[in-house]
């Protein structure tokens, strides 16, 4: 069975995804993972191409998340697919970038190739406000949290309840990681390497969406060589935990497509 790792979003435990995942392990060997957990494992795994060759300025390129994805898969016998929700999409193309040679399929949702605004990028959020959110959650986590939830789930409206069950489940991750992951999300910026990212790749993405505008991930989808684009009505940035069943359909009709990659 092929191994499929998903990844979750920012303030996301892996438990968050839970349905997507028992949902597609009946077609795939699932193994969910938060994005927070990702540095742990960048401490236990080091690339031996750049050990090889000393090169300690591209190790360092490598962000920490990327280099936990990258332990993990080499872990991993044989090729695998690669699922990333938000933050988690950003990190699976970061690493997709490396290790293209084992990542046969990249799924994305909710995703963009650069998380905030710039001088000749309007489809992000501005780096002022990630910086006063980051403030935010060392004052007043539970509001900054609560805030956040909310957006993610427009246009719904999510009961009082379960905003709180998922602020405390944030919480769980640690102030410290959640800053780490907005000082990550201020910097990290795959738009130039996009047109070299060649792994056949399906892109979904609510119109919905508050927290990553619908065009970033279509105009991530458009400069990728070898991607299909999915735009979904009436739906936002929590597509993958509304819609699992969604999801599910169209990563199997995808898969199909790449089973002479995986045999």
């Amino acid at each position: 069975m092929t191994k499929l790792i998903i990844l979750s979003g920012w303030a996301n435990p892996k438990g968050s995804l839970k349905t997507l995942s028992k949902e597609l392990a009946s077609v795939f060997d699932v193994l969910t993972v938060s994005v927070h957990d990702l540095p742990s494992f960048a401490l236990q795994y080091q690339d031996p191409s750049l050990r090889a060759h000393g090169d300690r300025k591209n190790a360092k390129a490598l962000s920490g998340y990327a280099r936990g994805l990258t332990g993990l898969i080499e872990r991993i016998d044989g090729p695998c697919l690669l699922m990333g929700w938000s933050a988690g999409g950003l990190i699976a193309l970061e690493t997709a970038l490396r290790r293209q040679d084992r990542i046969k399929g990249l799924i994305l949702i909710s995703t963009t190739a650069r998380f905030c605004a710039d001088a000749d990028y309007r489809f992000g959020r501005s780096v002022q406000t990630v910086r006063v959110m980051a403030r935010g959650l060392r004052k007043d986590a539970a509001r900054v949290l609560t805030g956040f939830f909310e957006a993610a789930a427009v246009p719904f409206t999510e009961d009082s309840g379960s905003i709180k069950d998922k602020v405390d489940s944030a919480l769980g991750l640690g102030i410290d990681s959640l800053c780490q992951g907005l000082e990550y999300l201020q910097h990290a910026d795959m738009r130039d390497a996009l047109g070299r990212i060649t792994t056949p790749s399906l892109v979904l993405h609510g119109k919905e969406d508050m927290i990553i505008p619908w065009r970033a991930g279509q105009m991530a989808a458009e400069k990728m060589r070898n991607s299909r684009w999915v735009l979904l009505d009436g739906i936002g940035h929590d597509l993958p935990v509304r819609s699992a069943e969604y999801i599910t359909e169209q990563v199997q009709a995808f898969r199909k497509n790449l089973l002479t990659c995986l045999t």
